[in-house]
Formats: structure tokens, C-alpha cells, sequence
């Protein structure tokens, strides 16, 4: 792409200087503009901040564009519960069976009644969810070293670092890395899945889906979710 930038530049009239210098600042992000738009590639600015949200830390400017019902669900700085309904699929088969017990996700069912409690935790949050009165928790915090803008969700001893990607008003969690207690694991064994947020009639709603390689389908779980009227 930077060949590619420095010839459109050049058809443009904008010619490189001659002599032999150093060539990092021959181009500009705004050369770039133009051919990020053909390709699946998100550009924007990342400041240094103290964000209390994991999701404020990891999406940076890119936070206030979330549909509203996205931002206000997490902008949560303090316990709270969202609750709505929910649709759960859950695989038959042995392994995936055993590891959705392990985990203890959700039974399938056509419609659960779920909620969905923040609770501030060091460094991030804790997110207890509850389907028809049984609950599974993660941990979610932003990450760090290698994982540095990346959402990191534990589940027990699992360790997943997420890239949050906002596309066409959904918020896609996508898996980059994992680790099991601790020691990193083989990319073709990463726990997959489309699962995405997004805004439906001004509610916030989402889309869940977990799978695993040689496992296959695990659980998915869609519904929407309203904050809990306090008081």
C-alpha cells in the first residue's frame, strides 16, 4: 500500500524530493485514506486516557459512534443489571455438551428470561449472566502487551483477547488470541464464533455464538436486554 500511496502521489503532481534521506514522512495517514476504503480496514486516532470502561479503553474515539442503547450499556461505571429475553441453542454432541457443563452456559430454550449485572472489578469488569435463575460469569478487562487494544474475556481458566470492531452499526467481538491457564495456545485451536452487539428498535441486542475446532458448535444465545429500573 505504501508503493501504491507514493505513485498515486506522484500522478498527482506531488513529487518526492531528491537525495537520500530517511522516507517516514514522505507519507501521511490522509494517503492512506484512499486505499483503506477498498480494503476492510478501520482507521482512526487512539489517545492516551484514564477510561474507567474496558470498552471505553479498547474502542477509544470509536465509542461515541456505538448506537445509543451500545453506549449506554457500556458506559457503566458502577453495578447494574440490564434483564430482557433470550433464544439459546445448545450443541448435543458429547464434547460440546461437556464443555458447555463446565462452563456452565446456558440450556437451550426458545425463550429464556436473561439479565446481565456490571460489576466493577480491578482493572475491568465482572459480567454475571443469568438464564431462567442460572448464571455463568467472565471477567473483561482491557488488554495489555500483546494484547494491547484488544478485549480480553476470561471464562475459569479460559483467556480470550477479542478486537472490537465496529461495522455498519454492529459491534463484532472477534477472537485474535487465547490461553488456558495462563499459557498461550495454538491459533488453530481458538475458540471461534459470530457475535456481535447491535441496536434493534432503540434496544439493545445481541448475538452470541461460541464454537470450538473439532468441537463445532458449542452454544449461541441472541435476545435483547433493557437496563433494570432501579429503586
Amino acid at each position: 500500500m505504501a508503493i501504491e500511496a507514493v505513485i498515486r502521489k506522484v500522478l498527482a503532481g506531488d513529487k518526492p524530493k531528491i537525495g537520500a534521506r530517511s522516507a517516514t514522512k514522505e507519507l501521511e495517514l490522509s494517503d492512506y485514506a484512499r486505499l483503506f476504503e477498498e480494503r476492510p480496514i478501520t482507521m482512526g486516532f487512539r489517545q492516551s486516557q484514564d477510561e474507567k470502561t474496558p470498552f471505553r479503553q479498547v474502542l477509544g474515539s470509536a465509542f461515541d459512534l456505538l448506537p445509543s442503547s451500545l453506549k449506554a450499556f457500556h458506559s457503566v461505571e458502577c453495578e447494574q443489571t440490564w434483564q430482557g429475553q433470550a433464544e439459546v441453542r445448545r450443541s448435543r454432541g458429547f464434547f460440546a455438551s461437556l464443555i458447555g457443563r463446565m462452563f456452565g452456559f446456558p440450556q437451550a430454550t426458545k425463550a429464556a428470561t436473561v439479565s446481565v449485572t456490571q460489576l466493577p472489578a480491578e482493572g475491568g469488569q465482572d459480567w454475571i449472566r443469568t438464564f431462567d435463575g442460572k448464571t455463568f460469569k467472565s471477567s473483561l478487562k482491557a488488554g495489555s502487551g500483546k494484547n494491547s487494544h484488544l478485549m480480553v474475556e476470561q471464562f475459569g481458566p479460559v483467556k480470550v483477547a477479542l478486537a472490537l470492531v465496529l461495522e455498519e452499526g454492529k459491534l463484532r467481538f472477534i477472537p485474535r488470541r487465547w490461553s488456558l491457564y495462563s499459557i498461550p495456545m495454538p491459533g488453530f485451536l481458538l475458540p471461534r464464533g459470530n457475535t456481535f452487539e447491535e441496536e434493534k428498535d432503540g434496544r439493545f441486542s445481541f448475538d452470541v455464538e461460541i464454537s470450538a475446532p473439532f468441537v463445532g458448535h458449542i452454544v449461541s444465545y441472541k435476545g435483547t436486554l433493557e437496563p433494570l429500573a432501579q429503586g
